[in-house]
């Protein structure tokens, strides 16, 4: 969604209107992710604080601390309800009638896993890979497991991890064997200061479904406000794929902009993700035992 950074911030106060100002953005716009627009309309108040608005202007701005950064910031609905509304126009249901060619085989059982698919050797992967279902979808999963252990199925990572979690101890500064950290609850923050702290990782962050950054932690050439703003889009738009295809649900994604691996994993109602640098695996089975980390309850007597 994308609106006149003009329209929207003529009711701003006075010391965010002297920050656009020094900002020199005459012809900016904002650039918000339309589920997190559409649930502002539906509370009738769309707010946001200075930072997360900054993270959304475009062209994009600087990156610097402001004193006013948690200031909420008010969007007006008569302009963003009617701009809102003309993007969402729906498109007529009209639709050829497709009879399906009977000559080409089915690729899916009754519960929508793949037929017929004989497990390979394992190696390079795909640029994407989605965990669905609890079960890997990657050639490599099938040798992730023993054929007598009965995997644990959870919401947000895969049993391939989950078995190499329990192989491989987290290492790094910071990350200490798996007898005591595993046992406590750990903090968002705690989470990614582990994260960026295993091999291979160059950035991670905790994002709420809403888009808001709970915790991060990002090289300088990355905006961890807006990273987070797209993370539960990401994920939304695969899972969907997923659900129409009665593949099952996801559990985590993996994917390759460049070179550089990305893992996200959805933890309740958390999204965790974590970025490498190009040419450099990342370490999914100990990213995995970090997500286990943020779905641990802390104990109570």
């Amino acid at each position: 969604m994308q609106l006149p950074l003009t329209s929207v911030s003529k009711g701003w106060p006075d010391p965010i209107q002297q920050e656009l100002g020094r900002l020199n953005v005459p012809d900016g716009r904002l650039v918000i992710p339309a589920s997190i627009l559409e649930k502002g309309l539906r509370q009738g108040r769309v707010e946001f604080p200075w930072r997360l608005i900054r993270a959304w202007i475009r062209p994009a701005v600087a990156t610097y601390a402001s004193p006013h950064d948690a200031m909420p910031l008010a969007l007006p609905l008569a302009v963003v309800a009617p701009a809102f509304l003309q993007q969402r126009k729906p498109v007529s249901r009209a639709r050829r009638e497709l009879a399906p060619d009977e000559s080409i085989p089915n690729l899916f059982d009754e519960h929508g896993r793949p037929v017929g698919v004989a497990s390979g050797p394992q190696g390079a992967g795909p640029a994407v890979t989605a965990s669905a279902g609890g079960a890997p979808q990657s050639p490599a999963g099938a040798a992730g497991t023993s054929s007598g252990a009965q995997p644990v199925d959870t919401n947000f990572y895969s049993p391939l991890d989950l078995a190499d979690a329990a192989q491989t101890p987290p290492t790094g500064a910071g990350v200490g064997g798996t007898t005591e950290w595993v046992r406590r609850a750990t903090t968002p923050a705690e989470v990614v200061n582990r994260a960026v702290s295993l091999p291979g990782v160059a950035g991670a962050l905790v994002a709420l479904p809403d888009g808001l950054s709970v915790a991060g932690q990002v090289p300088p050439q990355y905006n961890s406000e807006t990273l987070a703003a797209f993370l539960p889009q990401i994920y939304a738009k695969v899972s969907q794929c997923t659900q129409e295809l009665r593949m099952g649900a996801l559990n985590n994604l993996s994917f390759t902009v460049g070179q550089v691996p990305w893992k996200i994993f959805r933890v309740n109602n958390l999204f965790f993700a974590a970025f490498g640098r190009a040419g450099e695996p990342l370490p999914t089975a100990q990213l995995a035992a970090l997500a286990a980390e943020l779905d641990r309850k802390p104990k109570t007597v």
